[in-house]
C-alpha cells in the first residue's frame, strides 16, 4: 500500500495526536510504503512545517496565502524528486523502515 503521510511516524488516533510517545507499531505497516517529506523539505517551508488550521486564525490572510503557494511550489518539488526517483530506479536508496 501506498500512504502518503505528513510524517515519518504514524499516531494510532485522532485523540492520540497530542500525546507524543502514542506511535503506531511498524508491524501494521510492514506491507505500506509511506512517503513522508524529509526534514530538508520541512526546512524550506514557511516556518519549517506544515501549514495547519492554526494558520487561518493566527496569521493574516496575504501571508497565510504568500506561504501556502510556497508550500505548493515546494509540493511539486517533492512529487518532481519522487518522480526521478521512480524512473530512474534509485527509491530503493531512500527507503528505511519505521
Amino acid at each position: 500500500m501506498l500512504y502518503p503521510h505528513f510524517y515519518p511516524y504514524v499516531v494510532p488516533g485522532w485523540f492520540d495526536k497530542s500525546l507524543k510517545w502514542r506511535r503506531a507499531e511498524p508491524l501494521n505497516f510492514r506491507r505500506a510504503l509511506i512517503i513522508t517529506p524529509s526534514p530538508a523539505h520541512l526546512a524550506r517551508l514557511p516556518g519549517g512545517r506544515i501549514p495547519d488550521r492554526s494558520d487561518f486564525t493566527d496569521m493574516k490572510a496575504d501571508d497565510r496565502i504568500r506561504a501556502w503557494r510556497q508550500v505548493l511550489t515546494e509540493g511539486d518539488r517533492m512529487a518532481d524528486e519522487l518522480r526521478e526517483l521512480l524512473a530512474s530506479g534509485r527509491i530503493a536508496e531512500h527507503v528505511q523502515p519505521l
